[in-house]
């Protein structure tokens, strides 16, 4: 292998090394995001439930998922 291969190989695993740090990262942000989210969602659907109510899939997800940035 020559010189320019090397480097060129070198220049790929640092790319591919960068790209999974910062997926693995953000799969992390997710997580506690969701241990946040999930609990308080449901508590929600439930309490909508006992009172007879079905809601808005789009509209729960705006307010608690989508505007919650």
């Amino acid at each position: 292998m020559n010189h320019k291969d090397d480097i060129e190989l070198r220049r790929a695993a640092l790319l591919k090394a960068a790209r999974s740090a910062v997926r693995l990262r953000h799969s992390l942000e997710a997580d506690a995001e969701l241990n946040d989210v999930l609990p308080n969602l449901e508590r929600r659907f439930n309490d909508a439930v006992q009172r007879g109510v079905l809601l808005d899939i789009g509209e729960t997800l705006r307010e608690y998922v989508l505007l919650d940035t």
